[in-house]
């Protein structure tokens, strides 16, 4: 989020797309991550319906997350006047159908027998959080470092320097605050094709 500018800077501003142009796709770029851990989510909990043998409900979620992203695009176009907001709620919408099929998706699980850990969920949710805020403050001050600062070459230093330094902090803090979820990717093994 923090290096949506700096990112979308790098890739298209160049020619004739202007620094406003590459702002307000920034924005759209933030109004897409707002709905990514829910993104995540589908993908996870969708593969939970098929062992239950509840494949269908998958397919209604789906659905309810297109009509529902159809709906507020549409109102969007329809209802909403100013071109820079509009422009913003499309992402938005397809985020919020995301949010919508996550939640059925969450619900059907309840609802046919798969009881989830909330308790040990939330701890690891806490985690994650610090660490992400941690990432997101040091991603934040070499940033504005770097833009204070000013240095030749400043399009390709703000993206992957804030990027490396966000990225080294959250492993050192979901490390030290005994991230279940890093020990599990660092941990998994590739078994490999099988004979």
């Amino acid at each position: 989020w923090l290096v949506s500018f700096p990112v979308c800077r790098l890739a298209f501003e160049h020619g004739e797309f202007s620094s406003q142009s590459t702002r307000w796709v920034a924005e759209a770029t933030c109004m897409y991550i707002a709905g990514m851990f829910a993104q995540t989510g589908i993908k996870i909990m969708t593969q939970a319906f098929y062992p239950i043998q509840k494949a269908s409900w998958p397919f209604w979620a789906a659905l309810a997350n297109m009509l529902s992203t159809a709906g507020l695009n549409l109102s969007a176009f329809l209802f909403v006047p100013d071109p820079h907001t509009k422009f913003l709620l499309f992402p938005l919408a397809t985020s919020l159908g995301a949010l919508i099929n996550f939640g059925i998706l969450l619900w059907g699980l309840e609802r046919y027998g798969v009881k989830l850990e909330f308790a040990g969920i939330l701890r690891e949710l806490l985690k994650i959080f610090l660490a992400t805020l941690g990432m997101g403050l040091a991603t934040w001050f070499v940033l504005k470092g770097l833009n204070a600062w000013n240095p030749p070459g400043l399009k390709i230093w703000s993206v992957f320097l804030p990027v490396a330094a966000g990225g080294a902090a959250y492993w050192f803090l979901a490390k030290g605050l005994g991230c279940g979820s890093l020990d599990w990717v660092q941990n998994r093994k590739n078994p490999g094709p099988q004979a």
